[in-house]
C-alpha cells in the first residue's frame, strides 16, 4: 500500500498462505489509527469486529 508520508511504513499489507491441498487463506491490513502507540486497533472482518490493545 501507500507510504505514510511520516511514519514511513506501508499503510496496507496482505499475508497470503497456500497449503498443500490448494487452499488459500488471505489476512489483509490497512493501518488506520490516529492514536497514539498504545491505544486500541479495530479488526473488521465478515463475521464481526474485534479490537486488539
Amino acid at each position: 500500500g501507500p507510504i505514510h508520508p511520516e511514519l514511513g511504513i506501508a499503510m496496507d499489507m496482505s499475508i497470503q498462505l497456500k497449503s498443500e491441498s490448494g487452499a488459500i487463506c488471505t489476512l489483509s491490513l490497512s493501518f488506520n489509527n490516529d492514536g497514539p502507540l498504545g491505544t486500541f486497533f479495530r479488526y473488521i472482518g465478515d463475521t464481526g469486529t474485534y479490537i486488539a490493545r
